[in-house]
């Protein structure tokens, strides 16, 4: 007669406390996401009023405008060399 091999008490106590941690840790992430969402969308008027006030210097902080365009698929000469008659 074949039987199926046995299992050890202790791991599997183990397995269950290792995957009942993580899908409580799981299910705590979701609800800190929902309550954050909810949060978020109770003062949007306040953070709208709040974005659209602010002082220039803070509305510009995170912008370089000294890179130029990129995904171009051909770049223009600069002005100063147009294209010159040829002699």
């Amino acid at each position: 007669m074949n039987r199926l091999p046995g299992y050890d008490s202790k791991t599997s106590n183990a397995e269950r406390a290792v995957y009942l941690t993580s899908g409580l840790s799981a299910g705590v992430l979701r609800l800190m996401a929902a309550y954050n969402g909810m949060r978020f969308a109770g003062e949007r008027e306040r953070i709208i009023m709040c974005l659209e006030n602010c002082p220039a210097e803070l509305q510009n902080a995170g912008i370089s405008n000294q890179h130029p365009v990129t995904n171009l698929t051909s770049v223009p000469p600069p002005p100063h060399i147009a294209k010159q008659p040829r002699s």
